[in-house]
Formats: C-alpha cells, sequence, structure tokens
C-alpha cells in the first residue's frame, strides 16, 4: 500500500492518470493534486477544497514507509498459517 491520493474522489475511474498517478518509489501521493471531478463530487468541492489544500494533510515518504512495513507485516502473518488463507 502506497497511500495513493485520489485527493477525497469518491469514483475517480474515469478521472486519468494524472489525478489517479501511482509513485512506486513512494515519495509522492499526489494528496491535493486538485479538486476531484464535478460531476460527481461538486456538492463537497466547498468543505474539500480547503482540506486539500492544508499543509501536513498529505502523507509523508516516513508515512508511506511505516504503511509498507505494516502491509508486509500483515502479509508474513497471513502466510504464516493455512488458517489465514
Amino acid at each position: 500500500e502506497l497511500l495513493r491520493s485520489k485527493s477525497m474522489d469518491r469514483d475517480s475511474y474515469n478521472s486519468g492518470d494524472w489525478f489517479n498517478s501511482l509513485d512506486f518509489s513512494g515519495c509522492t501521493t499526489g494528496f491535493g493534486r486538485g479538486l476531484p471531478v464535478q460531476s460527481k463530487n461538486g456538492e463537497k468541492w466547498e468543505l474539500l477544497k480547503p482540506l486539500l489544500q492544508e499543509e501536513g494533510v498529505a502523507p509523508t515518504k516516513a508515512h508511506i514507509d511505516a504503511t509498507i512495513t505494516k502491509f508486509l507485516e500483515l502479509l508474513r502473518i497471513r502466510a504464516s498459517s493455512k488458517l489465514f488463507r
């Protein structure tokens, strides 16, 4: 899990690569890249805009690295017993 952001878009399937980018280096998440499409999220733009611009809300590389570590730990636990499969 790389903490990929969809900037609070409830349905980003058709939002394109710019909005749904994935950085495998773990340095960025794309959080706050822009407002989600108006057709499905416009009614919440007034709420979303200040949240997406707020400093300190986007995950840092340290958050991403910690999440990857915990995710791998869960995978090891799952693989440790047939009871989890």
